[in-house]
């Protein structure tokens, strides 16, 4: 079986719901918005790289799953943190690594000459 390529949209759908297992939470079109705004674009003309990893955590720490505790004034909220969360934090990383650098726009190279207005 051959890797998952960083663009491959519905290879990396795929990645995503096999990390968490039990994907039922989100309905297909939440997984496809989340992976969608977990995207990068790279290059020109512009390609889009996929963050499975990202979007699998996304899942793990949406709203839903947050926890809140109150003691006096102090109130906070807070996940639950897991092995899982942890897990895919790191493999997000390593998945990044293989998405090209964003690039900066190429300004040319740096003249000395003063263009002069006039009046």
């Amino acid at each position: 079986m051959a890797p998952t390529s960083p663009t491959d949209a519905p290879g990396c759908l795929a990645l995503a719901q096999r990390q968490i297992g039990d994907a039922s939470g989100w309905t297909q079109q939440q997984w496809e918005a989340q992976l969608a705004d977990d995207s990068v674009p790279r290059g020109d003309p512009a390609v889009t790289y996929y963050r499975p990893y990202r979007t699998a955590l996304a899942f793990l720490l949406r709203p839903d799953r947050v926890q809140a505790r109150t003691e006096g004034d102090t109130s906070e909220q807070y996940v639950q943190a897991t092995a899982t969360a942890t897990r895919l934090q790191d493999l997000d990383a390593e998945w990044a690594a293989r998405i090209p650098p964003e690039t900066t726009p190429d300004v040319g190279e740096w003249s000395g000459e003063i263009d002069w207005g006039s009046w």
